[in-house]
């Protein structure tokens, strides 16, 4: 092979490779694309009364528990007499 006729293949290979790299970007933005649009329908359809402030139902249950014990203390230690 020439000088002229090596670049021209390098070349040739650079722009192969330059395409396949810009079509992988263009799948990549796509799926990026309909990963976000999956994410907003989701969060759109479980709106609610707990849409933006996640409580686990056990701490819940224990905040609720603490609560009335020290509503009703007295009545409580009371019973523990």
């Amino acid at each position: 092979m020439t000088g002229e006729n090596k670049e021209n293949g390098d070349l040739g290979k650079i722009v192969k490779l330059l395409e396949k790299a810009a079509q992988g970007a263009e799948e990549a933005a796509a799926l990026a694309e309909a990963e976000l649009e999956a994410r907003e329908e989701h969060e759109s359809t479980n709106e609610g009364f707990r849409n933006q402030f996640h409580f686990n139902d056990t701490c819940l249950l224990i905040t609720i528990i603490f609560l009335f014990a020290f509503i009703y203390k007295k009545e409580l230690m009371k019973c523990l007499k």
